[in-house]
């Protein structure tokens, strides 16, 4: 047993030497060009100029996104579009929160707790959504779905009704409510409403949904779901000739 133990770690050891090496080559590298850029120049002065020139090129290909990365990491500090614990929403639909920025990269966290290390210049690229903070506006509407034979004007009295009992809800702007889609059953209601920046949006959403089933409730009027027509067609027995 402890053999095999002693045969692990050695392993191990040697997996992390190796990994070190081939972590260590670019600076290798470096200092073998930095050898030959002193041997020419105590030989040959032009040929110095043409292996530095092209040494500087292969350098700036080899690190051209990096380079980038900076650059771009620099105009985000610059320009500051979001800062630290705001919530942005990337191009693939992705919420997550700024945690940190370095000059290569940014790092957000999402829901999961997962963590999204994004270089800055993709991040530079993408068209981002920001969204709004405590002491910001945070505007959401919800689609209500109520039987036809209801009076638009008492359901929307009552849709009223629910979202002014709503702590969590902003008074000003005030709760707007429009009957969106009358061509179909069931009846299509939009509520518009505003909350306290982004975060606050999750709290009073069970509140607002909590606040209109009761006022529904006592009113005798169901919440439904979307009606779906459904056919079937029977086939007809193959003619015999």
């Amino acid at each position: 047993m402890v053999a095999g133990t002693s045969r692990e770690a050695s392993t191990h050891e040697d997996a992390e030497t190796i990994a070190a090496i081939v972590a260590g080559l670019p600076v290798y590298g470096v200092c073998l060009f930095a050898g030959l850029l002193v041997f020419l120049a105590a030989n040959d002065f032009p040929r110095l100029t043409l292996v530095a020139g092209a040494f500087a090129a292969v350098l700036a290909f080899a690190l051209r996104q990096t380079l980038t990365d900076v650059v771009s990491g620099v105009a985000l500090s610059i320009e500051r579009p979001f800062r630290r614990r705001d919530w942005v929403v990337l191009e693939d639909g992705t919420i997550a929160e700024v945690i940190d920025m370095d000059w290569r990269a940014t790092h957000l966290r999402g829901w999961d707790r997962a963590i999204f290390v994004v270089p800055n210049a993709q991040l530079a690229r993408q068209a981002l959504r920001i969204l709004p903070k405590s002491g910001q506006l945070y505007a959401d509407t919800f689609t209500i779905l109520v039987s036809g034979p209801e009076d638009p004007e008492r359901v929307k009295s009552l849709l009223r009704e629910a979202a002014q009992q709503c702590q969590a809800l902003l008074p000003r702007p005030a709760p707007v409510i429009r009957l969106a889609d009358a061509s179909s059953l069931p009846y299509r209601y939009s509520l518009w409403v505003h909350f306290d920046g982004y975060m606050s949006s999750f709290a009073g959403r069970a509140e607002l949904f909590s606040n209109i089933h009761k006022t529904f409730t006592e009113a005798g009027i169901e919440v439904t779901t979307e009606v779906q027509d459904v056919r079937f067609e029977r086939k007809r027995p193959a003619s015999r000739l």
